[in-house]
Order: structure tokens, then C-alpha cells, then sequence
């Protein structure tokens, strides 16, 4: 039915065999265009593989005539999974990490499972959170260091208590502990906030910043479905510097998240005009670097009425650097989804055109996936070996059971699929059946031939079908009689229904001469079908009649019967009744009804 089928997608890679199977495709891979450029032979880039300050390699992409080879685009960094024991701890991970890049500026997308979940974590942003984070932090490091121990990753009992949920922490062991320790509960005291800086990994000019998101929590968009009328403002800003997004794995997807916030277009707008004004030729073709180049090279005066959209722009521009000198959009995955589909979907969303952006998942073993694939079996062999719940797990068991769980999902997934194509594979073909009848109508010029094989098909099934039963000849004329009703063709020719065509054919030679012989005629043969008609009806009144008879004795029997109860009833009352009364009643009593069958009623 199809003459081609295609499509594209950037995730389709991992169901390679799904196409193959149910749809007998191929899945080809094409290379991104960064990939593309720097492959061909007069390419103007150099590929380039280095290390980050957390010892991950990364590729990236500068100018081949760059003597210092300073990097211009880059790939991904898709960093390993880290696992955690409970959820709790993979939830206060991801706290850490977005407080680490939000303080830092750097844009941060947290992609949840579930609206339910993406509320929970939007809860954790708030400042009472963060700052209950903190003083676990703080306590756990004042503690290491009061015993002069190094975090090895086993479990101290002493500690264990911190491990309860956030909500719920035992605040009169925590001020125990922090009086025997000699700390100060608040997070953004003087003496708190430089063990802050370093547990966080972060700088002495990052500490008003730190010290703002324990007053007033970190600012924050939820993208989920309760937000749909807004998805398309907050997607605008999900780049912009500092900004923090919380987003569902169905919303948002497929977009394209500009590092530094979106542009609206009446700036760029504005920036045209500007340089098309000032005899720049090329404006509409610029790249937003070189309007932002050829603007700086303009004094404020050659701006005009544009002066405080030019403005904007400029600062949208060291905006838009200084989120790229950051690294680009953080991708953060709060669980792993059935579909690894949907996994690169999300990661996905970062590092876009070459930008620079990463991603990392963080799971746990009470994960659903985990918890329905094995996750059992690796939490008691961490609880026997008495892992801490604050300790990341990077070990390839976690990762290969991961990849594993996925499979099986995406195996039940591809088996549904196939069967449900196995069940449209029927109602294809009747598709293809009825398209390929419509376009011979459509296509072929005359149809005549078609009309005539259809009408011999069904008279072959109805006429030997009307020669079996003793109704069949009238059922058989009364169907032609609606097949073939009169057609007026024009105002002088009219083609009779098959009924008057039959009957103009019963008509003698002589009857045709003239309109009163042929009157006479059809007289004739009307009053013989009547007669013919009559002697039909009392041929099956006669059957109903004999058909009836045994029930028409029975019924009478049984008023006769009804009489008799009723006049000895009369004979027994106390009091005659009275003769009209007697009158009335008598009707009802000796009345018969009789009832035709569906066969007879139909005759």
C-alpha cells in the first residue's frame, strides 16, 4: 500500500532490531554534523580528545589553524552512573550536584519519571531542605575529622542515625551532636560555610551565593504535565545562567534549549536593522557571534532608537559565553526509564549544535526498575558488606544488572508490539483490498465491465437461492424491482424498473399498437394478478386455518370450561347479580384470541 516507509529519529539505534523485525527496515546512523566536517579530508577542524578536572575524557573540536587548539565545539560528556543504596541517598546526591552547579551558574535540567517524583524533588530545593542537608554534611565531615579518619565508604554507627529522611531526622541527636562537636547548626555561619565551600566542591567567591540559596532555596521550574500552558516560557529559560528545571521524561522533549536563555525575535530584529543600517552587508546570514563582533565594532551613537535592544543583546551574548565557559546545560537523570530510548532522549537535550553540555543518572537499588529486576540481590550483598548509604557505587555488577533490567523491559515491550502488528497484518490486507478497488475506480475510464461482473456474481448466488423456496420468484423480483428502480436519462428517455420491464414483455404483439390496447391489456393482466393474489391469500388463510385448528378446539374448550366456573359461581352467590352486569362480563369470557406465528404473519 505504501511505496516508500522511512522516518528519522535520534534514538532509534538502540531498537535496531525491532525495525528490522516488524517493519524489515534498516536503522542507519548518520553522523552529527560536527562529526561530518571534521571527518572530510580540506575540513577546517581538528578532532581532539581530553581530560576534565574529574578525570573523564571528552572529545571536543577546535580549528585546525589554531596553533593553541582551543576547543569550539564539543561532544557530550555522558559521565557514569553512580548507584546508591536507598533512594534517600541517590535523593541527597542529587541535591549536592545541583546546589555545586546552580552556586556556579551552570544551567541544570533534572529529568524524573513521574510527576509525583518530580514534586518530591521540587520540595528538596526549598531552603528548609537544603539547610537540613547541610547540617548533615556538616556533622558527618566535623565528626571524620574529630576522629582523624578518611571516608573509606563503610558504615560508622556512630553516623548512621544521619540516614534518615530529611523530613524526619532526629533533631535532638543532631544539636547532641553538634554541641559535643563544637559546631554551629547554621549552615551560613562563618565558620560553617568554608567546609561547605570544599564538601561542595566550590570556590571562595562562590559563598554569597551558597549563603543565598540556605535563606531563600534554589529558584526552580517544574515542567510536568500540571504546567502545560508554561512549558513554553520555562523551556526558554532552562539555559539561561543558573537557571534549574525539573522536568517529567514526556514534557519538553524534542526541544532545543539555548545556552543563555532564549532570544526573543524582536531583538534579533532590531540587531538586523542595526547592522543593515550601518551598510554591514550580510546581517540576515550572520551567526550570532559575528552580529555580536560586528556590533562591537559600532559606536553607541550609529545604535539609534535600537540602542537598548542592542544592549540586550550584548548582554545576552557574555551571558550566553559565560554559561558555555561553565560547561553548558547539566543533564541530571533522577532514575533509569524502562527504555534506554528514552534515556538518551533526556540526555540528549544537552550539548546540542556543539555546544558543551553532560549528563549523569543517578539510581538507586530501590529504584523500580531495580527493585523488579534484581535490585534485591545487590542490596543485601552491599548490606553484607557494609557499605555505606552515602557511598556512589561505580562497579560494573551495578551497571551490567541495569543493562539488563532494560532488556528484559524492552524485550516484553517489543513482543507486545510485534503481536499487536501481527493483528494489524489482517486488517491491512483488507485495507489493501478495498484501496486497490477505489483506485481501479478512480484510475480506469470504463467501468462497465466491472458493473456486469459484479451484477452476474450476485445473480448467480440469488436466482438458484429463489428456485429453491416457493416465496423465491417474488422475493427475487422484489430485490431487482429495488436494484433496478426507473431512471430518467432526459426529458424523452426513460428506462423502466425491471417489474414494468417484465410486464411490457408479457404484453401481446397487438397490445402494443396503441396506447388503448395496450391500457386494456395491462387491465387484463392486473385483474388476472389479483385473482392470482386472492388465490394465494386463501390458499394460506386455508393452511393457518387447518394449522390452527387443534389450538382453536383447545381454546374453546377452555371458555366453555371458564362458562361453566362462572355460571356455578352465579348459582352459589347469596345474591342474584345483576342482568346488565352479566351482559358485561359474558364479552370477555367467551372471547378468543388467536396469534399467527412470525412464518405465518410473514406469508
Amino acid at each position: 500500500m505504501y511505496a516508500k516507509l522511512s522516518g528519522m529519529t535520534g534514538t532509534a539505534a538502540t531498537e535496531a532490531e525491532e525495525f528490522d523485525k516488524i517493519y524489515d527496515l534498516d536503522v542507519l546512523v548518520v553522523p552529527t554534523n560536527l562529526e561530518y566536517r571534521a571527518s572530510l579530508p580540506d575540513s577546517d577542524l581538528v578532532t581532539l580528545q581530553a581530560v576534565d578536572e574529574y578525570g573523564y575524557k571528552y572529545t571536543c573540536y577546535a580549528r585546525k589553524d589554531d596553533p593553541d587548539k582551543k576547543p569550539l565545539y564539543w561532544k557530550r560528556k555522558d559521565y557514569p552512573d553512580v548507584v546508591y543504596r536507598t533512594e534517600e541517598a541517590k535523593l541527597r546526591a542529587i541535591m549536592q550536584e545541583v546546589m555545586r552547579y546552580h552556586v556556579q551558574g551552570r544551567p541544570i535540567l533534572l529529568g524524573t519519571t513521574s510527576v509525583e517524583l518530580s514534586e518530591r524533588i521540587s520540595r528538596r530545593f526549598h531552603a528548609e531542605a537544603l539547610r537540613r542537608l547541610a547540617q548533615v554534611l556538616l556533622l558527618r565531615d566535623a565528626w571524620m575529622r574529630k576522629h582523624n579518619l578518611q571516608d573509606d565508604g563503610q558504615q560508622i554507627e556512630e553516623l548512621q542515625f544521619l540516614h534518615a529522611p530529611l523530613a524526619s531526622l532526629p533533631q535532638a541527636e543532631i544539636r547532641k551532636m553538634a554541641r559535643s562537636l563544637g559546631i554551629s547548626l547554621n549552615p551560613t555561619h562563618k565558620d560553617n560555610l568554608p567546609h561547605l565551600l570544599r564538601l561542595l566542591g566550590l570556590q571562595t567567591e562562590d559563598t554569597e551565593r551558597l549563603t543565598q540559596i540556605f535563606e531563600g532555596g534554589i529558584p526552580h521550574q517544574v515542567l510536568n504535565a500540571r504546567k502545560h500552558t508554561e512549558e513554553s516560557q520555562i523551556i526558554a529559560g532552562a539555559g539561561a545562567f543558573g537557571a534549574v528545571t525539573i522536568a517529567t521524561n514526556m514534557a519538553g522533549r524534542g526541544v532545543d534549549i539555548k545556552l543563555g536563555g532564549e532570544l526573543a525575535e524582536e531583538i534579533l530584529t532590531a540587531v538586523n536593522r542595526v547592522l543593515k543600517r550601518n551598510g554591514i552587508p550580510g546581517a540576515y546570514e550572520m551567526t550570532l557571534q559575528e552580529r555580536r563582533a560586528a556590533l562591537q565594532r559600532l559606536s553607541p551613537a550609529e545604535w539609534g532608537i535600537y540602542e537598548g535592544e542592542i544592549r540586550f543583546f550584548l548582554q545576552y551574548m557574555d551571558e550566553m559565553q559565560r554559561v558555555r565557559d561553565l560547561g553548558g546545560l547539566h543533564v541530571i537523570g533522577s532514575e533509569r526509564h524502562e527504555s534506554r530510548r528514552i534515556d538518551n532522549q533526556l540526555r540528549g537535550r544537552a550539548a546540542r549544535q556543539g555546544d558543551p553540555g553532560s549528563s549523569r543518572f543517578y539510581l538507586s537499588m530501590e529504584d523500580e526498575l531495580m527493585r523488579l529486576f534484581g535490585g534485591d540481590q545487590a542490596d543485601r550483598l552491599l548490606q553484607r558488606l557494609k557499605v555505606d548509604d552515602s557511598t556512589p557505587l561505580e562497579i560494573g555488577m551495578v551497571s551490567r544488572l541495569i543493562e539488563q533490567a532494560q532488556t528484559r523491559v524492552e524485550g516484553a515491550n517489543f513482543d507486545t508490539r510485534k503481536h499487536l502488528i501481527e493483528y494489524d497484518d489482517v486488517l491491512n490486507k483488507q485495507r489493501e483490498i478495498i484501496y486497490g478497488q477505489r483506485d481501479r475506480i478512480f484510475v480506469k475510464e470504463d467501468l462497465s465491465e466491472d458493473v456486469r461482473d459484479m451484477l452476474q456474481t450476485e445473480l448467480s448466488e440469488r436466482v438458484p437461492a429463489a428456485l429453491e423456496d416457493e416465496d423465491g420468484p417474488w422475493k427475487l423480483l422484489a430485490w431487482m424491482e429495488e436494484i433496478q428502480p426507473p431512471i430518467t436519462v432526459d426529458a424523452d428517455t426513460l428506462h423502466p424498473s425491471y417489474t414494468l420491464w417484465l410486464v411490457a414483455q408479457t404484453l401481446p404483439q397487438e397490445a402494443r399498437q396503441t396506447p388503448e390496447a395496450a391500457l386494456q391489456a395491462i387491465s387484463d393482466l392486473t385483474q388476472a394478478a389479483l385473482e392470482a393474489e386472492k388465490e394465494h391469500v386463501f390458499h394460506w388463510l386455508q393452511r393457518v386455518i387447518e394449522a390452527n385448528q387443534d389450538r382453536l378446539e383447545t381454546l374453546l374448550e377452555e371458555r366453555l370450561d371458564t362458562l361453566d366456573t362462572y355460571f356455578s359461581g352465579l348459582a352459589d352467590a347469596e345474591e342474584p347479580p345483576a342482568v346488565d352486569d352479566i351482559l358485561n362480563e359474558l364479552p370477555s369470557l367467551v372471547y378468543i384470541k388467536l396469534t399467527l406465528g412470525r412464518e405465518e404473519r410473514r406469508t
